[in-house]
């Protein structure tokens, strides 16, 4: 009987070991998941800064029409966004700052649009010149 009462302890030791490493394991998950909450439930907004999004258009600037395709590339990020179909676009995930914008489309003037993004959703319409 002893050996079988040496073998529970041994097994229950493993167990709790076991049973704490994915405890561990889980809470850092939990933590990684939303790291912009501290512990208190308080908004930690050193870790996760709100970001804005920008819905706009681009429009011929005799005709109004919506130019489909044009082209809006953001300096400071060095990424892109085309219109849609309707002469649309949206950019998000975008922190609160100054951003350059370069607007083209064939056959029109490049623009060059300075943006400073202070509410979350923002909306513009840019014109550009035929050339």
């Amino acid at each position: 009987m002893p050996a079988a009462r040496d073998n529970f302890a041994a097994n229950f030791q493993y167990m709790r070991i076991k049973l704490l490493f994915l405890l561990l394991i889980f809470g850092s998950w939990l933590s990684a998941i939303n790291p912009g909450e501290a512990e208190d439930g308080e908004k930690n907004l050193i870790n996760a800064p709100e970001q804005c999004s920008l819905k706009g258009s681009v429009i011929d600037n005799e005709t109004g029409e919506k130019l489909v395709c044009a082209k809006i590339d953001i300096v400071e990020t060095g990424e892109s966004v085309f219109t849609d179909i309707l002469g649309n676009f949206t950019i998000s995930g975008i922190d609160r700052g100054t951003y350059t914008f370069n607007i083209s489309y064939i056959s029109y003037q490049e623009q060059k649009v300075v943006t400073q993004f202070t509410d979350p959703g923002q909306e513009m319409v840019i014109s550009l010149k035929p050339r």
